[in-house]
């Protein structure tokens, strides 16, 4: 069994960190719960870490055990992964769900906080284009 690591993130939006996973993981798998429920492990334990924001097993890897975000009393989200899904044990694993995934993760979360952010201010979002891993949004009023 392995155990699971806590990884600190700068994540503090719910909605824009969903919208970030969905772009990594297939139609309806990132679960959202009001309250942390607990991730289960690669036998189909339950384990002690609850997350608000869960991917299941089944849709992180064969013989892998549940993702999930957890928000922390500063508001930021930790990440809650196994060592073998974070690479420990699987080299492979870790360009798929250790810190290279969070790093992943950032460009989507940051792309959504803009939008909202310039939602809020009366603008929305005519275009975005990546040019060489940067992207850049186009707002109008």
């Amino acid at each position: 069994m392995s155990k699971y690591t806590k990884m600190k993130t700068s994540f503090t939006d719910k909605e824009c960190l969903v919208g970030a996973l969905r772009e990594f993981f297939p139609e309806g798998s990132v679960e959202v719960f009001d309250e942390p429920t607990r991730l289960v492990g690669f036998e189909g334990d339950s384990r002690a870490e609850r997350a608000e924001i869960v991917v299941r097993r089944r849709n992180v890897g064969r013989a892998s055990n549940d993702i999930g975000f957890a928000r922390e009393a500063d508001g930021t989200f930790v990440f809650f992964v196994s060592e073998y899904d974070r690479g420990q044990y699987n080299r492979q694993a870790d360009t798929r769900y250790g810190s290279t995934f969070i790093e992943k993760l950032k460009q989507p979360y940051a792309v959504r906080v803009a939008e909202q952010t310039l939602a809020a201010l009366g603008y929305r979002v005519a275009s975005k284009e990546k040019t060489r891993g940067v992207m850049h949004l186009v707002g109008v009023d």
